[in-house]
């Protein structure tokens, strides 16, 4: 009986130190103020400001964690923790104080995930600036960190819950992934297209008129948001003419009709004097944004190439991007990336790209061969002042130059070198220029030949081809021209091509130019056979010879009517 006693006593005294021990284990687990959790935020931009604003806090007893209160922010507060509205978020996004709030740190740096350590509540995140050049909006997000009593790291039903020391629980923190209001942009030229139907580059005569077409939308701004810009800019290089005119918003996605110019939007230009470079920017009100935020903008307009146009590998470019409001409390913008266009112009006898490059040399007007005798070594002296025409066999459109001095139609100096155009240069000797070339097939015709000379009456196919990188850069072009000629009634076929292509190495132009025969192709001019010179004895001889038989002849006839008369 005694060790019964003995032993019920042993058991007692281990079941209240087991109790004690669970006791003491579950103090060390209770919910305490000060549990924290980690809170992330995916998808934000390298170099921004993201912060947290708490707008609910826990609440605590003895025995554990009780719930979530709201704090009310400015005048405002959530009602019903479970159901934030969309209205309540607005109205306390707007009440923050910008100076306050907990900075989320971006971890690590550069990859856009922004994380805190945050104490159980529900916080209010705001992307609010943005350091790089491209200021992406965000909308506003709620995030909690919270007791989760099933470890699965859910917050549903947690919201106003109570978690006390004899609940198995963990401390848990969302994970976001923000929405971007970044509305994008996008340019592809319409017409003209090259073959492959490449949307970002191609090549037209000067004067021609290209059509653009801009894709974007406005963002889908937020309730908080009340007064917004939003802005299409565009900018043309000096080498390109805006059609003002053409500026149209052909559709917003979910209208009935397109908005009105002057009334939903206005289109303003201008042109740098110095740079020549013209900025078109179109401009939507206010109201009509937010009547539309999240829809779809369609933008329409022509530009043409004008006579400063670059040359050959010098490009025309045409760069489009958005500016819109991305803070509901600040006047901060963003801007899309910006997206080019490339346009391009062709010369023959001209720089390969730009001023103080290579200039080529295609065609050259030329006198007569002359062969020595002895040596049969040929010889030939470029050919100044032949008229010829370059004619495009699609568009019939016509190009004169003059052998040596230019093309005709162009402005000069007193000089004669043409001063409308940085990119033109006067040819050298005997070249045929030509300028503001679109790709395809020409034929080049004589038409005036220089005094002592006839007229070369061969019409000789020039033709350009031209290649584009995918990205609309011009990767290389060819000249070739098909020269038969005539050489003192003696037919001559050669076939003269020039290949230019940007090395991708270097960047420099290379170019292989030449045939068998020479390294340009040239067009010779026959003399007119010589007469012999005024006032020289042969015709005077043959003059008086001429008077002297009819004095004669006129005499005897005369005459001889006479003796018939007797």
């Amino acid at each position: 009986m005694k060790k019964m006693k003995k032993f019920l006593a042993m058991m007692l005294a281990m079941v209240m130190v087991l109790g004690m021990s669970v006791t003491a284990l579950a103090e060390e687990h209770k919910p305490v103020p000060g549990d924290s959790a980690a809170i992330t935020v995916n998808g934000v931009k390298t170099g921004a400001t993201v912060k947290a604003y708490k707008i609910a806090e826990g609440n605590w007893n003895d025995f554990g964690f009780t719930g979530y209160s709201a704090i009310e922010v400015g005048d405002y507060k959530i009602e019903d923790l479970s159901k934030p509205t969309a209205q309540e978020i607005t109205d306390i996004a707007k009440a923050v104080d910008a100076n306050e709030g907990t900075a989320l740190s971006e971890k690590p740096e550069g990859s856009g995930v922004y994380t805190a350590e945050l104490e159980v509540g529900m916080y209010l995140i705001l992307v609010t600036k943005n350091g790089t050049d491209d200021m992406t909006a965000y909308n506003p997000m709620i995030a909690s960190v919270y007791y989760s009593t099933d470890k699965t790291g859910d917050i549903n039903d947690q919201i106003g819950g109570s978690v006390d020391a004899t609940t198995d629980f963990v401390i848990d923190g969302q994970t976001l992934f923000a929405k971007s209001m970044n509305p994008g942009i996008t340019k592809e030229i319409v017409s003209p297209l090259e073959k492959d139907n490449n949307k970002y580059g191609n090549d037209t005569a000067i004067g021609d008129v290209i059509t653009f077409e801009v894709k974007t939308a406005f963002p889908g701004y937020s309730d908080e948001y009340t007064e917004v810009e939003f802005n299409i800019v565009d900018t043309l290089s000096k080498g390109l003419t805006l059609v003002a005119d053409s500026v149209n918003v052909i559709e917003v996605a979910g209208a009935a009709t397109p908005p009105v110019k002057g009334t939903d939007y206005t289109v303003t230009s201008s042109t740098d004097s110095d740079t020549g470079i013209t900025t078109m920017t179109i401009s939507f009100t206010s109201d009509y944004i937010l009547a539309h935020r999240g829809k779809d903008v369609t933008v329409r307009y022509n530009a043409s190439l004008n006579e400063n146009a670059g040359l050959n590998f010098d490009k025309n470019t045409n760069t489009v991007k958005a500016e819109y409001t991305n803070n509901p409390t600040t006047n901060d913008k963003g801007t899309t990336e910006e997206k080019r266009t490339y346009h391009y112009t062709f010369g023959i006898d001209a720089s390969i790209n730009g001023l103080g490059s290579t200039v080529t040399e295609e065609l050259l007007k030329t006198g007569e061969v002359i062969k020595n005798p002895d040596t049969g070594e040929e010889t030939v002296e470029p050919l100044d002042g032949a008229t010829f025409t370059l004619t495009n066999k699609t568009t019939n459109k016509v190009y004169t130059t003059i052998s040596g001095i230019g093309e005709v139609g162009k402005e000069v100096d007193e000089n004669g070198t043409p001063i409308n155009a940085d990119s033109y240069i006067k040819p050298s000797a005997g070249y045929l220029k030509f300028t503001g070339l679109d790709a395809g097939e020409y034929e080049l015709q004589e038409t005036k030949a220089p005094d002592g000379y006839t007229l070369n009456p061969v019409k000789i196919p020039v033709e350009i081809t031209a290649e584009y990188n995918t990205d609309g850069t011009l990767n290389s072009y060819v000249i070739k021209v098909d020269g038969t000629v005539i050489e003192k009634d003696t037919e001559k076929t050669s076939t003269y091509t020039a290949t230019y292509k940007k090395n991708d190495t270097t960047g420099e132009m290379d170019q292989t130019p030449g045939n068998v025969n020479s390294d340009t192709q040239k067009v010779p001019n026959t003399k007119i056979i010589g007469l012999p010179s005024t006032g020289g004895i042969g015709t005077t001889i043959f003059t008086i010879g001429g008077c002297a038989i009819m004095i004669i002849a006129a005499g005897l006839f005369f005459a001889s009517r006479r003796k018939k008369v007797k």
